[in-house]
């Protein structure tokens, strides 16, 4: 009840200074919206690398063509090339149609040989290839481009993509090269409409492949960790068969992909990985991308952000605090004699500090129940005109209210303290 009285005694000095509070509450309005705000930012990014690392699976780990490698045909170097059969032995033919023999230089993509070499190991649960082309089919509305992708049995779930209906192709496939091809929904829809897809036939590079399965959709779109393309419009075929015709040996590969056994660790795993591939290709044609390292780096950088602007957030709350003792000791000034009358009337020196010490406070909780407000309005505006994905949690909100309570205190306490020192004759002699 007490405490009740105290909260309507402050409530009503606020209010015969209305304009006078609100500009006291300012700094703590924009301090405590900027501290919402910063939070809102840290913890929508914080959720959504991890929706997108539970997207693409944790424990995974890719190896794929590196970026140098792609880019290195305009050097006349072939950056796709494959092991061909080259008389009574085997060499290296790049895109540019340069020929080496033995290991094929510096420019030697991944291969089947390296998948076969990384799957043995004892950490790796399952893995598998990727070799993308892209083709053109016939739709129900012209040609449309899809993506092969010659892999192995084990893509899907390494991917954590289920089927729809029908089946993936298994290990006799891949050993007979049979001629068989499962599909994304996209190219479902675009090539065959409603009419059922199974046991169908498609032509791709004239050979034909009848659909054994549908795979069911996946969005990809919020993935920014890993390039990852749309896998709607793929179709999937065993790479061995993917090979026929090119005398291919061994089958060369865009992308390795490797999931880990549970308990692994995948940082420790890429290096372990880099090492062994760099065997291969000693001259780093390849780079091994893991995603959960990639999250700690960005959650890292992240954190920088989040210290950063909580540290001018904090400015402004400080500032705001400046404030809230400048007016608290004008006041002081201004109340003297009714400080005097009140300790006339038998009020104790802690009756004057706790007076003067709850309207700071009830100044700082007004002003931080504002800027709360006005920090979910900030990280909705953030969202919607800078693509940022924000979310506020209470956990922020807690800690925002509270060191608004806490500035309050903090910065009423010395002008409350010289309020209640005040000898009472000395106060009642002031006008």
């Amino acid at each position: 009840m007490k405490f009740l009285n105290l909260l309507s005694e402050a409530w009503a000095e606020i209010r015969l200074q209305p304009f006078r509070s609100f500009l006291t509450a300012l700094g703590i309005v924009f301090g405590v919206g900027a501290v919402i705000a910063i939070l809102a930012i840290s913890e929508g990014a914080k959720r959504e690398a991890i929706s997108q690392l539970e997207v693409l699976g944790a424990g995974t780990i890719r190896v794929r063509e590196s970026e140098a490698q792609s880019n290195s045909m305009n050097d006349g170097v072939g950056t796709s090339g494959i092991y061909m059969q080259m008389g009574r032995g085997w060499g290296f033919s790049g895109l540019s149609g340069s020929m080496m023999g033995g290991t094929g230089g510096p420019a030697r993509p991944l291969d089947m040989k390296d998948l076969e070499a990384i799957k043995t190991l004892e950490g790796i649960e399952s893995a598998a290839s990727e070799r993308t082309k892209e083709v053109s089919l016939p739709g129900n509305f012209g040609d449309i481009s899809v993506t092969v992708v010659g892999t192995t049995p084990d893509y899907l779930k390494i991917q954590g993509l289920i089927l729809q209906e029908g089946r993936f192709f298994d290990s006799v496939d891949m050993d007979e090269k049979n001629k068989v091809a499962v599909i994304g929904p996209k190219t479902r829809g675009l090539v065959f409409g409603t009419e059922n897809a199974i046991g169908n036939i498609i032509r791709i590079d004239n050979i034909a492949y009848t659909i054994i399965g549908v795979v069911s959709p996946k969005d990809w779109s919020g993935v920014t960790l890993v390039q990852i393309r749309d896998t709607g419009k793929d179709v999937y075929i065993p790479v061995t068969t993917m090979a026929i015709g090119t005398a291919e040996y061994p089958v060369g590969l865009n992308e390795i992909i490797l999931r880990l056994k549970s308990g692994e660790n995948p940082v420790q795993w890429g290096s372990i990985v880099q090492k062994i591939v760099s065997i291969a290709h000693p001259a780093g044609a390849f780079e091994v991308v893991v995603p959960e390292e990639l999250l700690a780096q960005q959650q890292q950088l992240q954190k920088i952000f989040s210290v950063v602007m909580g540290l001018i957030a904090s400015i402004s709350l400080i500032v705001g605090g400046i404030g809230i003792m400048n007016i608290s000791l004008a006041t002081v000034i201004q109340r003297t004699r009714e400080i005097g009358i009140r300790r006339a009337l038998g009020a104790r020196k802690k009756d004057i500090q706790i007076q003067f010490l709850s309207e700071s406070l009830l100044i700082s909780v007004l002003g931080g129940l504002v800027g709360i407000f006005l920090g979910y309005l900030l990280s909705q505006a953030v969202s919607s005109y800078a693509g940022w994905s924000t979310a506020i949690s209470g956990v922020g909100v807690v800690v925002a209210f509270t060191v608004a309570a806490t500035v309050g205190v903090l910065f009423g306490w010395w002008p409350a303290k010289r309020a209640s020192e005040l000898p009472p004759v000395d106060a009642l002699r002031h006008e």
